[in-house]
C-alpha cells in the first residue's frame, strides 16, 4: 500500500515538473517576443467581447480563447466600434493599444498569461490518456515529448486558438474513446467537444468521429450511439451559450449586419450573404457561428493569401505542405514516436488514436490556409500518445527506460537549444531555422515575434540608420517608425534589416497590399541583397540585418 501511494506520487511529481518546465519556458520566451501579426486584432475583439458584450470583430475565430484573454486583461478602457465590420479603423485599433490605461506590452503580457496554463492542461492531458491506454511509463514519455515541444512552447506564448484547439480536441476523443456505456462520460465529451468548437472551428472535424466513438470498441451497442448523440447535442447548447454570452448587448439586426459584413470581405455571392444574414437576426448564436465556419471554408476554398513552400508562392496552397511542414519542424523524438505509431498501426489502440491524425492530415491536403504547422497541431498529442504506447507494449521493461530516456533527453536538448526563439524551430533535416527559412515562412518563424530584438540589436550597436523590412502589425509600429523608411527609387547602399517572410514572399505580397511601384522595389532589394549585400546580424530566428555595399 504504502509503495503504490509512493509510486503515485513519483508520478504526480515528475509530472508537475514537467508541467513547470513548460509553463516557465513559454513565460520566458513570450517576455521578449514582441507582437505576433494577429494579437492585436484578437486583443482588440477579446476586449470588445468581455468588456462591450457584442461580436463585431474578428468571427473568423469562435469566442473561447478571445475570452480567455479578455477576461486576464483586468481593467482597461472599452474598445471603441466604429463601424460593423470584421476589422476595425486603424485609429481605434491603435488607440486602444497605445492609448488606454496600461502599456500595450503589458496588454498583450496580460493577454497572453491564460495560454501557458492550456499547455499545462494538455500535458496533464496526454498523460492521463495515455497511463490508462498503455500505462504510467507511456504516459510519462508522452507528456514529457509535448511538455519539452518548441511548438507548444512557441505557441502556448501567444493569443491564438492552436493550443486550445489541440487541448480541447485531444480531451474530447479521449474521452469518447472510453466513454461508451457511461452516461457521465458522454456528457462530458458534449463539455469538452463544445469547448473545442468555442476554441477553433476546424474542430468540426472530430464530431463524426464522436458520433462513430462507440464502433472504436468492439461490440458497440445502441445506448453508446444515443450517448454519442446526446454528446453532440450537449456541444451545440455550449457553443450556443458561449456565442450568447458574448453577444449579450448585440441587437439582432446588428448581428445580422456583422454576418453580412464578414462574408462580404470573404468574398461571399449576395445570395449567401443574405441568406447568413437572414438565419442570424433569427438566432444570432446560431447565426455569428455558421457565419464563422462558411468564411473560413470560403477562403479556404479560394485565396487566402500568399503561401510560400521552398521556393515557391502561391495563393491556392500546396497538398504537400502540412506533410512537410511536419517532418521539418517536428523535434527528432517527436518523429520517432510517430514513426513507432505507425509502425505499431495494427495495434487497435494505436489506430484508434491514429483516425484523428489520418483526418486532420487529409482536411490540409485542400485547404490555401499554408500559414504554419499551428494548424494540425492536435495531431500531435495523439501521435505521442501511440508512439509512446507502442514503445512501452513492444520493447521489454529496461530497454523501454532506456528509450524513453534517450527521447527525453533528445527532445530537452532541441528545446534548450533553440530557447528563447521557439516560433523559429527547425530540426537537423533543414539544418535549424537558418535553412528552415528557405523551405517555410509565415507562422513557422516569421511572426512578427522578433522585431523587439531587432529594436534591442540595432540601438545597442548604434545601427539607427537602419532601413527595416519587417512582416509586422501596427502594435510594432512606434519600434519601427524611429528608423528610416525605404526610399523609392534606385535601392542605395546602406543597412537593411529584412524579415523571413518579407525576404521569400515579401515582393507579391507587398505588390498586392501596396501597390506595383512598391512591388517593384521589394524586388530589387531582395535581389540586390542576395547578389551584393552580406548578412552582419541576426535577430531572433526571423530577422537578418544586411549590408548593401
Amino acid at each position: 500500500m504504502k509503495s503504490s501511494r509512493l509510486r503515485i506520487a513519483l508520478e504526480l511529481l515528475c509530472v508537475a515538473v514537467l508541467c513547470a518546465i513548460a509553463f516557465w519556458a513559454t513565460r520566458d520566451h513570450a517576455r521578449g517576443d514582441t507582437a505576433t501579426s494577429d494579437e492585436p486584432l484578437h486583443i482588440f475583439a477579446a476586449a470588445e467581447y468581455v468588456k462591450n458584450g457584442t461580436y463585431v470583430t474578428n468571427p473568423e475565430h469562435p469566442p473561447l480563447t478571445k475570452d480567455l484573454a479578455g477576461l486576464a486583461l483586468g481593467s482597461v478602457i472599452s474598445p471603441r466600434i466604429t463601424r460593423i465590420a470584421p476589422i476595425q479603423e486603424l485609429p481605434e485599433m491603435r488607440g486602444f493599444l497605445e492609448k488606454n490605461r496600461i502599456s500595450s506590452d503589458e496588454l498583450f503580457a496580460r493577454g497572453r498569461a491564460p495560454f501557458r496554463w492550456l499547455l499545462v492542461l494538455l500535458i496533464v492531458t496526454v498523460y492521463l490518456g495515455a497511463r490508462v491506454s498503455f500505462g504510467s511509463g507511456a504516459a510519462f514519455l508522452a507528456a514529457a515529448i509535448v511538455a519539452l515541444d518548441p511548438i507548444f512552447i512557441a505557441h502556448a506564448g501567444v493569443i491564438h486558438t492552436d493550443v486550445a484547439a489541440a487541448l480541447f480536441i485531444t480531451a474530447t476523443l479521449l474521452v469518447a474513446i472510453h466513454a461508451q456505456h457511461s452516461a457521465l462520460r458522454w456528457l462530458l465529451t458534449g463539455l469538452l467537444l463544445g469547448l473545442a468548437l468555442l476554441a477553433k472551428f476546424s474542430a468540426i472535424l472530430i464530431v463524426p468521429l464522436v458520433m462513430l466513438a462507440p464502433l472504436l470498441v468492439p461490440r458497440a451497442r445502441l445506448q453508446a450511439f444515443a450517448g454519442a448523440a446526446v454528446a453532440c447535442i450537449v456541444a451545440l447548447v455550449v457553443v450556443f451559450a458561449g456565442y450568447a454570452v458574448n453577444m449579450r448587448s448585440m441587437p439582432p439586426i446588428v448581428a445580422a449586419r456583422a454576418s453580412a459584413a464578414f462574408l462580404l470581405s470573404r468574398q461571399c455571392d449576395r445570395d449567401t450573404v443574405l441568406r447568413y444574414a437572414h438565419f442570424t437576426e433569427r438566432f444570432p448564436p446560431a447565426g455569428m457561428f455558421v457565419t464563422g465556419i462558411k468564411g473560413v471554408a470560403q477562403t479556404s476554398a479560394h485565396d487566402r493569401g500568399w503561401n510560400f513552400l521552398h521556393g515557391r508562392i502561391s495563393k491556392r496552397g500546396f497538398p504537400s505542405y502540412f506533410f512537410i511542414a511536419f517532418a521539418i519542424k517536428s523535434t527528432p523524438a517527436f518523429l520517432l514516436l510517430a514513426a513507432a505509431a505507425l509502425f505499431g498501426s495494427r495495434d487497435r489502440r494505436v489506430l484508434v488514436l491514429l483516425i484523428p491524425v489520418a483526418v486532420i492530415f487529409a482536411a490540409s491536403v485542400p485547404s490555401s490556409f499554408n500559414i504554419g504547422v499551428r494548424h494540425i497541431l492536435p495531431i500531435y498529442p495523439f501521435l505521442a500518445i501511440a508512439g509512446a504506447g507502442i514503445l512501452a507494449t513492444r520493447l521489454p521493461q529496461r530497454a523501454f527506460a532506456v528509450a524513453a530516456l534517450l527521447l527525453v533527453i533528445s527532445a530537452a536538448v532541441s528545446l534548450a537549444h533553440i530557447h528563447p526563439f521557439e516560433l523559429g524551430y527547425f530540426n537537423a533535416l533543414v539544418k535549424g531555422y537558418e535553412g528552415g527559412e528557405e523551405w517555410l515562412s509565415d507562422s513557422n518563424i516569421d511572426w512578427g515575434q522578433d522585431v523587439g530584438r531587432l529594436d534591442d540589436l540595432l540601438r545597442a550597436r548604434g545601427w539607427t540608420d537602419t532601413h527595416i523590412i519587417v512582416f509586422a502589425n501596427m502594435a510594432l509600429w512606434p519600434r519601427i517608425e524611429r528608423y528610416p523608411p525605404l526610399q523609392p527609387g534606385t535601392i542605395r547602399p546602406g543597412r537593411y534589416a529584412v524579415s523571413s517572410y518579407m525576404e521569400h514572399a515579401g515582393p507579391q505580397f507587398v505588390r498586392e497590399y501596396e501597390g506595383e511601384e512598391a512591388g517593384k522595389m521589394m524586388t530589387e532589394l531582395v535581389e540586390a541583397l542576395h547578389t551584393r549585400g552580406k548578412v552582419v546580424a541576426r535577430a531572433g530566428a526571423s530577422i537578418k540585418v544586411w549590408e548593401l555595399r
